[in-house]
């Protein structure tokens, strides 16, 4: 996908958020439950899904791994942990840190929303 699609995309995206604020406001997603704040890393690897209430449904998120060296992003095209964000998780660190963002769900009616991002730190 070129640049000035993904922008007009992401436009897009935003004004059907802008527009649906007070009509359907989407709820705050959870990883498997948990909010934002710090987790521990064995919680973390019990993370299989990024959840939402009904009727939305979450249809792409990007992870990102943040470290003191390095930053790692991850797409997910469900609401599904994929391995190689698995993969990652099980190799983090105290003081590591993740999130969930551009988390992006539909409603019945087919609406797009983007959701609140979700943001970890390891303990």
């Amino acid at each position: 996908m070129t640049k000035t699609k993904t922008f007009i995309l992401f436009a897009y995206f935003t004004l059907v958020n802008i527009l649906m604020i007070g009509q359907n406001n989407p709820p705050s997603p959870t990883v498997s439950g948990f909010n934002s704040g710090q987790i521990e890393k064995d919680s973390l690897l019990l993370i299989k899904t990024i959840d939402v209430d009904l009727p939305f449904k979450i249809i792409s998120f990007k992870m990102i791994y943040l470290t003191n060296e390095t930053t790692k992003e991850f797409v997910g095209y469900s609401n599904v942990i994929t391995k190689e964000m698995q993969t990652i998780i099980q190799k983090c660190k105290t003081g590591d840190r993740f999130s969930f963002e551009a988390i992006k769900a539909t409603d019945n009616k087919g609406i797009l929303y983007a959701l609140k991002p979700i943001t970890f730190k390891i303990k």
